[in-house]
């Protein structure tokens, strides 16, 4: 795929160009997954109660092994490693497998997530979908793109009226507060889809399939939400808290959680 982004060169920052260091790498690690996920595998349970799976570690360690080598000055905070706290430093964020649930059961719902930090920001952000082979990057100022079969496409906001939104909801979390919070948006049940991974849900709406994201469950982690968080604002889509008040995402410095209830979106 890095190959071909050569012809689309002219068309993107110098910067983006330093981070598509990391595309063959993760086109490598995806023909690696893939083939696992034909076979048996055996499954751990970590001990936050999450599974791991020997997908998860190779992924890992082949991203890990690409930005030491290509980005030696910058820190990196992984899912599957014990690392240092968020600082105010350059920091790479990784998701060496994004949806290990679905990648065991099988269902095609998983990616590769990986982003950047600076002052605690996110200023780039890459996934990696696996069953389209689409790549969607986005850096600080310079707008989201979707790159798919020789195609670059930059992303735009498509207009629709706020009682035709279709809102994706998660499978595991949908409580009575999300639901009024629905309601208070003129959005009624047959507007409510279900659907697993996060980036699923952002790919849909990035592609104007679908319009609004909300989380409420304090559940999502700093390499959840961080190239998710760039990808939709850089395409200009906006960020609510449960009072559909905009705002920013806070990072948390120890604990690497998202504690803020979230919702994404167009405009409310």
């Amino acid at each position: 795929m890095k190959n071909t982004l050569w012809n689309k060169q002219d068309e993107l920052s110098e910067k983006l160009w330093e981070y598509f260091i990391l595309v063959d790498t993760i086109e490598d690690i995806w023909e690696k997954i893939i083939e696992i996920n034909k076979q048996n595998f055996d499954v751990q349970i970590k001990d936050d109660k999450t599974k791991l799976t020997i997908a998860d570690e190779l992924s890992n360690t082949l991203l890990m092994k690409c930005v030491e080598q290509h980005f030696p000055t910058y820190k990196i905070i992984s899912e599957e490693i014990e690392n240092d706290t968020l600082t105010n430093d350059i920091t790479f964020i990784i998701d060496p497998l994004d949806g290990t649930n679905d990648f065991v059961n099988k269902t095609w719902e998983f990616s590769i997530m990986l982003s950047v930090l600076e002052n605690k920001k996110p200023i780039f952000g890459i996934v990696y979908s696996p069953t389209d082979k689409k790549l969607i990057f986005a850096l600080d100022g310079k707008w989201t793109y979707i790159y798919q079969n020789g195609n670059l496409k930059k992303l735009e906001i498509q207009k629709k009226e706020k009682q035709d939104y279709i809102m994706l909801t998660s499978r595991n979390y949908f409580s009575e507060t999300d639901k009024k919070f629905c309601q208070d948006l003129w959005l009624n049940e047959k507007n409510y889809l279900p659907c697993w991974s996060i980036w699923l849900k952002v790919l849909k709406i990035c592609e104007g399939k679908n319009d609004f994201y909300m989380n409420h469950s304090k559940k999502l982690w700093i390499w959840d939400l961080a190239p998710n968080d760039i990808i939709l604002r850089e395409a200009w889509w906006k960020i609510y808290d449960e009072t559909c008040q905009e705002i920013k995402i806070i990072y948390d410095t120890t604990s690497k959680k998202v504690m803020q209830k979230i919702a994404m979106c167009k405009e409310i």
